[in-house]
């Protein structure tokens, strides 16, 4: 009986549990008991929080008149490439909201603590907040050379966050197979042990 608890507490070990709603991407598993938030969850929000406010605060408002918006930096330095003034004016609406979408789920209980965000996003989203909030800074007080660093540096932070989800979805599957095999060979040992318990009672 002691073996049997022994098992069923390994069973229920956060360590082998599979991915309860995504068996084929360890990268979307989550354990029973929620995480609490940590450094990472709120370094994510106050940059997004601080990203809106300049991209719209000054990028598109450019803070009621105080410096020049990014439409009229644009206008007055138009070249072949320069967005039409719907695009200018709406292109960031999208974005902010995806990325909202993002930061409000990384807070919830049910997604704080997965791989895809912990290991998998790091602190890429941050990077790449605080390179966009950089952006939008420089081309406001027009300086274009540093502005166009910090779009490639944006760029560059994007990358690498596909990347490290990827490499992260591979090392937790390496890092699953072993612990499957574990599950398994626990589960036959149980079923094999209540099988002679059975057989005893019988008798």
């Amino acid at each position: 009986n002691n073996n049997n608890n022994n098992n069923t507490d390994m069973l229920t070990s956060p360590l082998l549990l599979l991915p309860e709603d995504h068996p084929d991407s360890p990268l979307l598993s989550r354990t029973t008991t929620p995480p609490e938030i940590n450094g990472l969850n709120y370094l994510n929000g106050v940059t997004f929080v601080a990203h809106v406010f300049v991209s719209y605060g000054i990028g598109v408002w450019g803070l009621d008149g105080v410096l020049p918006s990014g439409w009229d930096i644009s206008q007055r330095y138009e070249t072949l490439v320069t967005p039409a003034f719907w695009a200018y004016k709406f292109m960031w609406a999208p974005i902010l909201v995806c990325e909202a979408v993002f930061t409000i789920c990384q807070f919830t209980p049910r997604f704080r603590g997965r791989p895809i965000i912990q290991e998998g996003t790091s602190v890429f989203f941050f990077y790449t907040c605080v390179v966009q909030t950089a952006w939008t800074l420089f081309f406001a007080f027009r300086f274009f050379i540093v502005s166009f660093v910090t779009v490639v540096l944006s760029l560059l932070s994007l990358l690498a966050l596909v990347i490290s989800q990827e490499t992260t979805q591979e090392q937790l599957q390496s890092r699953q197979r072993p612990q499957q095999l574990t599950r398994s060979l626990l589960v036959n040992e149980n079923e094999e042990e209540e099988d002679i318990e059975n057989e005893n009672d019988e008798e």
